[in-house]
């Protein structure tokens, strides 16, 4: 698993000064997982980190962990962020 990776992308054109939104949405099963030896998608449980803005400009970083959250009475389970 590559220890970074695009996961989205948005250009948006600030002019010098001024301030700009951009708002773009992350399916965490599709794009936090990864295919085991049969190719069956696996969320990454643990620790991720999203890095909005380029490397040359001011980034900001949002850390959040991904873990299994077991259903009472149930043996399956969700997934919390």
């Amino acid at each position: 698993m590559p220890s970074l990776e695009l996961v989205g992308f948005e250009r948006v054109e600030v002019k010098r000064g001024k301030t700009g939104t951009a708002k773009t949405e992350l399916d965490a099963c599709k794009r936090l997982s990864v295919a085991d030896g049969e190719g069956k998608r696996k969320v990454v449980i643990g620790q991720h980190t999203l890095l909005v803005g380029s490397s040359s400009e001011r980034q900001v970083k949002h850390h959040f962990n991904i873990r299994l959250a077991q259903s009472e009475g149930e043996g399956g389970g969700a997934f919390l962020v």
